[in-house]
């Protein structure tokens, strides 16, 4: 078996947190009630053009919960009669509607979750929010799932999610609000030079698939504070590369160099909280090329 040594690069953009903005109304209720009708538009940060790795369609589902305190950044006292689960997200617009009635003069908090699988099976009498990526029972503290000995397969788009938090919201009377749901993870992409891989194929050494091993990824976020815990060291197994007509690399790394790569992985890790929005490289490649090994 050859191996081959290539000029790879590896890239990890990061957002961590959420914005929304309010538009509170004047209508929809009577002055005299006691509850008022609250609506959320959510949005996940990607815009869908192109077919691309990351482009938020994989998030299909969304849990929704209310929580009425807030003490020293952690929330409890969840209303599980207000909590909504697999509400579907529009895969053409990214977007989906929560609706829910709520008590006039109190505050509440709220946290969103949209994932790849529904995010509550079973019965009524006996739920389950355990699922093949993530378990959402707690959206106070999600867990990330990876599997027996820390053991995953490798660029699985499916495990993209997005989630949003809203704070300390006193409801006065009916609320239109969009929230934007954005990824907690890094997205580590590697790619390789364009034309390395039919390189690789004229040498007689086809390659098809990739993995990776991650120290210390977190395996549980809390959405309320932003922060992760419990680090794992995670074994992203054998898989077949990421399609190439996802996208040629070239718009997220021509600004690192000015050439144009093709994916060799792609995986989400759960990383400590940033500020949103920051594009960070991992360590020993923000000026350039690594080396990596496949066989």
């Amino acid at each position: 078996m050859k191996k081959l040594y290539y000029p790879l690069f590896a890239l990890a953009t990061l957002a961590m947190t959420s914005t929304s903005c309010s538009d509170e109304l004047n209508n929809g209720t009577s002055a005299d009630s006691n509850e008022a009708t609250v609506s959320f538009k959510v949005q996940l940060e990607n815009a869908v053009g192109s077919r691309a790795i990351g482009d938020g369609t994989n998030a299909k589902y969304l849990a929704f919960a209310v929580y009425k305190e807030a003490v020293n950044d952690t929330i409890d006292n969840e209303v599980e009669a207000l909590r909504q689960d697999n509400i579907e997200v529009d895969s053409e617009t990214l977007t989906a509607t929560v609706t829910t009635r709520l008590v006039k003069g109190q505050t509440y908090n709220f946290i969103f979750w949209a994932q790849n699988e529904k995010t509550k099976t079973g019965t009524d009498a006996a739920p389950v929010y355990k699922g093949t990526y993530y378990d959402v029972k707690d959206l106070r503290d999600i867990e990330v799932l990876y599997g027996t000995n820390n053991s995953i397969t490798a660029n699985d788009e499916k495990r993209d999610a997005f989630y949003a938090v809203e704070k300390e919201l006193k409801i006065t009377g009916p609320i239109n609000e969009t929230i934007t749901l954005k990824r907690p993870f890094a997205q580590v992409n590697v790619g390789t030079k364009i034309g390395s891989l039919a390189e690789a194929a004229t040498a007689e050494t086809t390659i098809t698939q990739s993995k990776m091993v991650i120290k210390g990824v977190a395996s549980k976020l809390h959405p309320y504070s932003g922060k992760v815990s419990e680090a794992k060291d995670v074994t992203y197994t054998l898989a077949n590369i990421p399609e190439s007509n996802h996208t040629d690399l070239a718009g997220d790394l021509k600004d690192v160099q000015d050439v144009d790569y093709e994916y060799l992985s792609m995986n989400y890790i759960l990383v400590n909280d940033q500020d949103p929005g920051t594009a960070n490289k991992i360590d020993g490649t923000k000026k350039g090329l690594v080396n990596a090994t496949f066989e």
